[in-house]
C-alpha cells in the first residue's frame, strides 16, 4: 500500500469533535463529528471531509505527487467512535492499488464544534482538524 495513502487514512481519522472543556466522550465526539472538517495533513497536502449526522463519510486529499504533479484521492466510509477512539472504515477510493475495505484507528486528544486532536494509534504525531460547517 502506498505510504502517503496510509498517511492519508490515519488523517481522515481526526474530525471526530467535541471539546466543552474538552469532553471527549464518546457521546460528545459524535455529537459534534457531522460536518466538514479541514487539515492541511502535510506539507503540500490538504484534506476536506464531509460527515453525516449517522457517521458517513466523504473525504478528497490533493497532494503534490512526487512525480506526476498534483494528485486527488477521494474516499468514502463510514466513521464510529469507541471508548474515545475514532474508528475510521473506508468503504471506496478512487486510488486504484487500495485493498478496500481498510479500517484505521486514532485516540482522540482533545475536540470541540471547532477543532479536533487525534493521535494515529501507534504513532506519536498529532493531527489538528478545524471544521467549517455544522
Amino acid at each position: 500500500m502506498n505510504i502517503r495513502f496510509a498517511f492519508v487514512l490515519f488523517t481522515l481519522l481526526i474530525f471526530v469533535g467535541c471539546r466543552h472543556q474538552n469532553d471527549t466522550s464518546d457521546t460528545a465526539v459524535r455529537k459534534n463529528l457531522p460536518g466538514t472538517w479541514h487539515s492541511d495533513v502535510a506539507p503540500q497536502t490538504e484534506s476536506k471531509f464531509m460527515v453525516s449526522a449517522n457517521g458517513d463519510f466523504e473525504c478528497k486529499t490533493i497532494f503534490q505527487g512526487d512525480t506526476n504533479g498534483i494528485q486527488t484521492i477521494e474516499m468514502e466510509g463510514t466513521f464510529q467512535v469507541k471508548d474515545g477512539i475514532l474508528i475510521e472504515t473506508v468503504t471506496k477510493t478512487s486510488q486504484t492499488n487500495a485493498h478496500i475495505p481498510f479500517v484505521s484507528r486514532a485516540r482522540v486528544i482533545q475536540a470541540d464544534n471547532h477543532e479536533m486532536v487525534i493521535s494515529p494509534l501507534n504513532r506519536t504525531n498529532r493531527i489538528v482538524w478545524e471544521k467549517h460547517t455544522s
